[in-house]
């Protein structure tokens, strides 16, 4: 269950990572773009990155997130739309497919993050967890029933790494509620978009 949680709360990650790194080439590849074109497509990009940081500000509201949701969706049609149109008004060249192949690769990327916030251990791996936490627990006690005086130490360390160890575990399948978070890894996207200029 650790090393699963782990794994997944590292996918995330690079998610983001490479969500941040996808938004500044895109970013890029709008200057192939021939103007008036180009402006449009910027400015409709710049709303969308905008609107992405927020969506990850408001995972926890859930009609916010919803609305923003639906904004990015309907920007990402727009940008999809406008690009073709610019890439057949330019006679398809190799730098207007480049760039309808990176948008293609950020909205495809956007949608692995959405999905990698859903994606968690079936609940019967949870409940597996604290039956087990329980179980050992009673097991222990049983065992220690008959003796002679209380040995605290084995309690009290016994019952911490059980409880820190299924914590580690929550908090790594739910990283944006705990103390391992991958908030500071958000910060990559909000200094892709303060570089877009």
């Amino acid at each position: 269950s650790f090393s699963s949680a782990l794994s997944r709360f590292e996918s995330r990650k690079e998610l983001i990572v490479a969500e941040s790194v996808l938004i500044g080439s895109t970013w890029q590849w709008l200057d192939t773009v021939n103007s008036p074109a180009r402006e449009e497509l910027r400015a409709k990009f710049l709303e969308y990155t905008d609107t992405r940081i927020q969506i990850y500000r408001a995972l926890h509201d859930e009609p916010k997130f919803e609305q923003l949701k639906k904004t990015a969706d309907r920007l990402q049609a727009e940008i999809w739309a406008g690009a073709v149109a610019a890439n057949k008004a330019q006679g398809s060249s190799s730098a207007t497919t480049a760039l309808l192949s990176s948008l293609n690769e950020t909205f495809d990327t956007a949608t692995k993050r959405f999905a990698a916030q859903r994606w968690h251990a079936p609940m019967v791996i949870f409940v597996l967890l604290v039956a087990m936490s329980l179980g050992c627990a009673f097991l222990a006690g049983y065992s220690l029933a008959g003796a002679q005086r209380r040995h605290w130490i084995a309690i009290l360390s016994f019952s911490f790494l059980m409880a820190l160890t299924v914590y580690v575990i929550l908090d790594l399948e739910f990283p944006r509620m705990g103390l391992i978070r991958v908030d500071d890894f958000d910060a990559l996207l909000v200094e892709t978009r303060a570089a877009m200029r």
